[in-house]
């Protein structure tokens, strides 16, 4: 995306100023966390409140374990929409 802003609709950046929760999430703890999570997602879709979220924090450490929870818990939430932020966050 540096280079080519073509595509700038479809990334995370019309979305970054958006009032989010942060939830780090500890290397191998997202699947024990599951509960949490989904409950965080369904409390938030039910407020409905425009141009908020949450952003879920990864870093080197977690694995793609963590990554594949995280996936599973927006889809039990039935959280249809999403974005990865591989660039800056």
């Amino acid at each position: 995306m540096a280079k080519d802003k073509s595509n700038y609709d479809y990334t995370f950046e019309p979305l970054r100023n958006w009032n989010y929760k942060k939830i780090k999430v500890d290397p191998l703890t997202a699947k024990e966390n599951s509960t949490l999570y989904v409950s965080e997602l369904k409390s938030l879709k039910k407020i409905n409140q425009k141009e908020t979220g949450i952003e879920f924090i990864l870093d080197e450490n977690n694995t793609y374990g963590d990554f594949v929870s995280l996936l599973n818990d927006m889809a039990t939430a039935k959280q249809e929409a999403y974005a990865l932020d591989l660039e800056k966050t």
